[in-house]
């Protein structure tokens, strides 16, 4: 018995550990992608500058809506 729940604690020391080096790497990739000094990932980037560009079109296609109409606000 005493055997197995030292194996035990010695592979869930392991897992730990490996879990760590796993933390430390993805922080230092974080790191030199920039995502640690803004708070922003690659991803979350695209994404707001899809949303800004879809932004931008819809405010230009109300643009010309409203000239069509003679309206000027």
């Amino acid at each position: 018995m005493k055997g197995n729940e030292e194996e035990r604690a010695r592979r869930e020391k392991k897992r730990v550990n490996r879990q760590k080096e796993a933390m430390l790497e993805r922080r230092q990739k974080a790191v030199d992608r920039g995502k640690a000094l803004t708070g922003m990932d690659e991803m979350e980037r695209k994404k707001l500058a899809t949303q800004r560009r879809w932004d931008r079109k819809w405010n230009h296609r109300r643009w010309k809506i409203d000239a069509r109409k003679g309206v000027l606000k």
